[in-house]
C-alpha cells in the first residue's frame, strides 16, 4: 500500500545519505585513495600557483663555474630577492663550495649514481624542500650545477623530485665552435703530455661532442619553461653574471644585482695554462733539454705560464710558429654543426643574429683548432733557449 511504499523510500532515502556522508567523511580524512583510484584524469595545478624551482644545468664550458662563485657570492642578496639555495649539509657527497649541485646531479646519473650520498634523495634535499615550501615568502629554490646536461642524467627522476614545484630552466647557449675548443681543454689539461687538439678531435670524438649539445633536446621535451642565455652576447657586453642577475634571468634580483654593481670584481672561476706550452715543456723534458723534476707539478704551471708570456711579448713579433692543423672534412662537419644548433636555438635567444654571420664566425675559427708542433719546436734554438730559460725562473 501508499503508507508501506513511502517508508521504504524513507529508509532507503536515510539508507543513501548515511553512504553519502561517509563517503564525503572518508575524503577529507584521506584524498588521496580518490586521486590514486580515480578514472578520470586529475587537473593538475597551473604553473603560477606553484612555486618555482630554478634548475641551472650548464652545459660544462659555459661560465659555469663563474655563475656559481657568483651565486655563492652575493647568497645573502639572493635570499632578500627571495631565492634560496641549498648548502652542502643540504645536497651532501663528494663535491662542496660553489659546486654542490653536482652532488645532485652524480645522484641522478644512472653511470655514476654509486657516488651518490644516498641520504641526499631520501632525507636532506626533500627536508630543504619542505623548508622551502613552508617559507611564508615562498622564495625561488635556484640550484645550479652543469653535470645535469648529461646523456646520462635519470630526467623523469628530476621531473618527479621537484614534482610540487614549477621547474624552470635556465641554460646557457654557447657558439659550437668556441665551446669545442673549451671542452677539450677541459678534458685534457691534467693528462702528461696533453694531446693537440687536431689529434685529439677525431670524428668519433667529433661526434659525441655534438651529442652533448643535443642532450637540451631531452629536457625541451619534458619542460616547457626555459631561459636560455646567449654567451657570446653576455659577454660582449657587460658580461655573463650582469646578463643573469641584472637582466633578471632567475627573479627579480634587484638587490643581488646591486651588489654585483658595489662588487663586480669576481674572483677568478678557472685559472689555467695554455695546453701548447705545457706540451712544449713535456717535449723538452722528455728530450733532457730541462730536467724532469724541475718541472714537477707544482712549478709546471708558473713555467709554462714563463713560456707563453715570453712567446706573447718577444717570439710571436719575430717569427711563426711550426702548427699542425685540424683536416678539413672534420673542421667543416663543426662548421655546419655551429649553424644548425644556432639555427635550433635561436627560439630560446632574446637577440638573433644571423645563419650567414655564424657560419662567417665558425669558419674564420679555423685556428682555434691548430696546435704548436713541440717536436718541431723543440728543434729551434731561439725556442730551446726560452724554455731553459722559463724553467730557470728568468
Amino acid at each position: 500500500n501508499l503508507g508501506q511504499f513511502q517508508s521504504s523510500a524513507m529508509r532507503l532515502a536515510a539508507h543513501l545519505l548515511m553512504r553519502i556522508a561517509a563517503v564525503a567523511l572518508l575524503a577529507l580524512v584521506c584524498p588521496t585513495f580518490f586521486v590514486l583510484n580515480s578514472s578520470e584524469p586529475v587537473e593538475s595545478v597551473s604553473p603560477e600557483k606553484l612555486q618555482t624551482v630554478v634548475l641551472h644545468i650548464g652545459p660544462p664550458k659555459t661560465g659555469s663555474t663563474t655563475l656559481q662563485v657568483a651565486f655563492n657570492m652575493f647568497r645573502d642578496a639572493l635570499a632578500d630577492d627571495s631565492i634560496l639555495q641549498p648548502t652542502e649539509k643540504d645536497l651532501p657527497g663528494i663535491v662542496g663550495g660553489v659546486k654542490v649541485g653536482a652532488c645532485l646531479a652524480l645522484c641522478l646519473d644512472r653511470m655514476k649514481r654509486s657516488r651518490c650520498n644516498p641520504h641526499l634523495l631520501n632525507d636532506t634535499l626533500p627536508k630543504f624542500l619542505d623548508i622551502a615550501s613552508a617559507h611564508p615568502a615562498r622564495p625561488i629554490v635556484l640550484i645550479s650545477a652543469e653535470d645535469l646536461h648529461s646523456h646520462f642524467i635519470d630526467v623523469e627522476q628530476l621531473k618527479t623530485l621537484f614534482a610540487r614545484f614549477h621547474i624552470r630552466l635556465l641554460r646557457v647557449y654557447r657558439h659550437f665552435y668556441e665551446w669545442l675548443p673549451s671542452f677539450y681543454y677541459q678534458l685534457n689539461r691534467n693528462k702528461i703530455p696533453p694531446p693537440p687538439i687536431n689529434q685529439w678531435l677525431s670524428e668519433e670524438v667529433l661526434g659525441d661532442s655534438i651529442s652533448r649539445m643535443r642532450v637540451f633536446e631531452v629536457y625541451e621535451k619534458m619542460f616547457d619553461s626555459i631561459d636560455v642565455v646567449d654567451y657570446s652576447r653576455a659577454k660582449q657586453e657587460k658580461g655573463l653574471v650582469y646578463e643573469v642577475l641584472c637582466r633578471h634571468r632567475i627573479s627579480k634580483t634587484f638587490n643581488a644585482c646591486a651588489a654585483l654593481k658595489k662588487n663586480s670584481t669576481l674572483p677568478p672561476a678557472n685559472v689555467g695554462i695554455n695546453l701548447d706550452f705545457a706540451r712544449i715543456l713535456w717535449t723538452a723534458a722528455k728530450r733532457g733539454i730541462v730536467n724532469r723534476t724541475s718541472i714537477e707539478r707544482k712549478l709546471f704551471h708558473k713555467i709554462s705560464n714563463r713560456l707563453e708570456s715570453w712567446w706573447v711579448s718577444h717570439g710571436s713579433q719575430t717569427q711563426e710558429v711550426p702548427s699542425r692543423c685540424l683536416g678539413d672534412s672534420v673542421f667543416n662537419t663543426i662548421v655546419e654543426t655551429s649553424v644548425e644548433l644556432h639555427n635550433y636555438m635561436q627560439k630560446y635567444l632574446r637577440n638573433h643574429e644571423s645563419l650567414d654571420s655564424v657560419r662567417s664566425k665558425a669558419l674564420a675559427s679555423r685556428s682555434r683548432f691548430c696546435a704548436m708542433d713541440a717536436e718541431a719546436i723543440m728543434s729551434d734554438p731561439i725556442w730551446i733557449e726560452a724554455v731553459e730559460r722559463a724553467a730557470n725562473g728568468d
